[in-house]
C-alpha cells in the first residue's frame, strides 16, 4: 500500500485531498504522486518587460538577455545533459550544431539570433531551448464565468497555473507586454529568451497550451516522431509558435470558431488548448493530426489539466489495454500512472471548488445559452479565482506561477500573475514516518 505524504502549503488545502474517491489509474499505481515541500508565493513580483515589434526582430529581446545573462547561461548545462540522454552524446552534439539552426518562422528566427548574440550562447542552444520548452511541462487551464475586476460586470476569465519539474526555469520566469506603433497589443507570462507562447492575452483572444502524452493517439510513433524532428528542423512551427501567430497578428483577434478550425487541420504536437473570448471558453484535445476528441465550449465553466476527458471513465483493464499498446511498462508505466493520477486529482479540484461555489450561489438560475441546461448564476470574482489558484493541488510542488487573464481588456488583461518558490528547508519539517500535519493558511493578496 502507498504511503500517504502530506504537503504544507501557503494556502487551503482542497478537502478532495482526503476523500477516499479514487480513479483506476490510482488502483494501477504504486505512487503517491505528492511531493515532500512546501511551497509558498514568491516575494518579488514576477518582473515585466515591453517587446517592441515595431523593433527588428533581433533587438528585441536585448533588455530581457541583459538582465538574465547570468541565469541563461545555466540552460547550457539542461542542454547538454538532454544530448547525454541519447546515449551518443558526441554524434548528438555534433548533429544538434548542424541542424539546430532556426525555427519554422523567419520572424522568431531572427529574434533567436538576436538572443544568441545577446547572450554569447551558441545558435543551437538558444533553437533547442526554444524547441524543446513546450514538450515537458503539466498545468491546469480553464474559463469561468465571473465578475470584471473593474465595473462589475460579467465575462469569462481564463486561470491558468504551470506546472513543471525543472525548478531552473523559475529564476527565468517574465511578464512581458508587446507593443506594436506604440500601443499595447498583448500580455504573457513566459520565460527569458523564448520567443513562443504558453500563456497569452490579447483584446478578444486569450490562450494556454498544456501538456498531453501521448497514450490515445491515432497516429503511430513514427508519425510522431517524424513530426518532432520536423520542428526541429524548423520544417514545421512548434504548437508555440502557432499561439504566437494567434496572440500578435496585426488587426482583430480570431474568433473561437475561426481558432477551432485552424487546429482542427494543423499538424501540431498532442497537447491541451484552451481558449478564452469575453464570452466563452473552448478546450481542445489536440492530437498530431485534428483533435483527439469533439471541442468542448461553455458560457460557465470548463477546465483541463494533463488527461483526456474520456479517460476519467475507463476501467482498470482498459487503462492497461493502453499502456501495453503504446508500449508503456516497467517504470515507465508506473510514471505514466503517476501523471495521470496527478492531473485527475487535480482535475477534481477545480471542478469541486467550482461546484461548490455554485452550490452556495444565489438562487437564481439562468439557461445556458450553449445548451448545456441550466446553471447557476455564480458571480464569481477574481480574488476567488485567486484563492483557488492557490489551494492544493491545484498549486503544488513544481507549480512555476499562476495567471488570472481577461481577453475583454484592452490590449488583453493579465489580471494577476504570482509566481511560487519553495521554503527553504521545508524537506526537514516531515516526521520520520514520512506523514506531516497539513497547515491550513488564509491566501495572501
Amino acid at each position: 500500500m502507498s504511503e500517504h505524504v502530506e504537503v504544507f502549503l501557503e494556502g487551503p488545502v482542497h478537502p478532495s485531498r482526503r476523500s477516499s474517491k479514487t480513479s483506476s489509474i490510482s488502483r494501477n499505481s504504486s505512487t503517491e504522486p505528492i511531493p515532500p515541500k512546501r511551497m509558498r508565493p514568491r516575494v518579488e513580483p514576477i518582473p515585466l518587460y515591453t517587446i517592441d515589434l515595431s523593433l527588428p526582430p533581433s533587438e528585441r529581446h536585448n533588455d530581457i538577455c541583459q538582465a538574465f545573462d547570468a541565469e541563461l547561461s545555466i540552460f547550457r548545462y539542461l542542454y547538454q545533459a538532454i544530448i547525454n540522454m541519447s546515449g551518443f552524446p558526441i554524434i548528438a552534439g555534433a548533429a544538434a550544431r548542424l541542424l539546430l539552426r532556426r525555427v519554422h518562422s523567419k520572424e522568431e528566427t531572427e529574434e533567436i539570433k538576436g538572443i544568441a548574440r545577446a547572450t554569447g550562447m551558441k545558435l543551437n542552444e538558444v533553437v533547442a531551448y526554444n524547441t524543446f520548452l513546450d514538450l515537458f511541462s503539466g498545468c491546469v487551464s480553464g474559463g469561468v464565468k465571473a465578475k470584471a475586476a473593474v465595473g462589475g460586470a460579467e465575462t469569462v476569465l481564463h486561470f491558468r497555473g504551470l506546472d513543471w519539474e525543472m525548478d531552473l526555469l523559475r529564476d527565468l520566469l517574465v511578464q512581458v507586454q508587446y507593443k506594436r506603433d506604440g500601443k499595447i497589443v498583448a500580455r504573457a507570462v513566459t520565460y527569458a529568451g523564448y520567443v513562443g507562447t504558453l500563456t497569452g492575452v490579447r483584446e478578444g483572444l486569450s490562450m494556454s497550451m498544456n501538456y498531453r502524452l501521448r497514450l490515445n493517439s491515432s497516429s503511430n510513433v513514427l508519425s510522431h516522431r517524424k513530426h518532432q524532428l520536423s520542428i526541429l528542423l524548423g520544417l514545421r512551427p512548434s504548437i508555440a509558435s502557432q499561439l504566437r501567430t494567434l496572440l500578435l497578428s496585426p488587426g482583430p483577434a480570431p474568433s473561437l470558431s475561426e481558432v477551432q478550425a485552424h487546429f482542427e487541420s494543423a499538424p501540431a504536437s498532442p497537447c491541451y488548448l484552451t481558449f478564452c473570448s469575453p464570452d466563452e471558453v473552448l478546450i481542445m484535445e489536440k492530437d498530431l493530426k485534428g483533435l483527439a476528441s469533439e471541442a468542448r465550449i461553455s458560457d460557465t465553466f470548463l477546465a483541463i489539466t494533463n488527461h483526456d476527458r474520456a479517460a476519467e471513465d475507463w476501467s482498470k483493464e482498459k487503462w492497461v489495454k493502453v499502456l501495453k499498446k503504446q508500449g508503456i511498462v516497467g517504470e515507465q508505466s508506473g510514471l505514466t500512472d503517476m501523471i495521470m493520477e496527478n492531473s485527475m486529482h487535480r482535475k477534481r479540484c477545480i471542478t469541486e471548488l467550482w461546484e461548490g461555489r455554485t452550490e452556495c450561489a444565489e438562487p437564481d438560475l439562468e439557461e445556458s445559452s450553449n445548451g448545456q441546461g441550466m446553471v447557476r448564476g455564480a458571480r464569481v470574482g477574481v480574488e476567488e479565482i485567486k484563492e483557488w489558484l492557490r489551494t492544493y493541488p491545484l498549486r503544488n510542488a513544481t507549480t512555476h506561477f499562476s495567471c488570472i487573464m481577461d481577453p475583454a481588456r484592452e490590449g488583453g488583461g493579465l489580471l494577476w500573475a504570482e509566481a511560487c518558490e519553495e521554503v527553504p528547508g521545508s524537506d526537514s519539517e516531515l516526521s520520520h514516518d514520512g506523514n506531516s500535519e497539513n497547515v491550513e493558511v488564509s491566501p495572501t493578496t
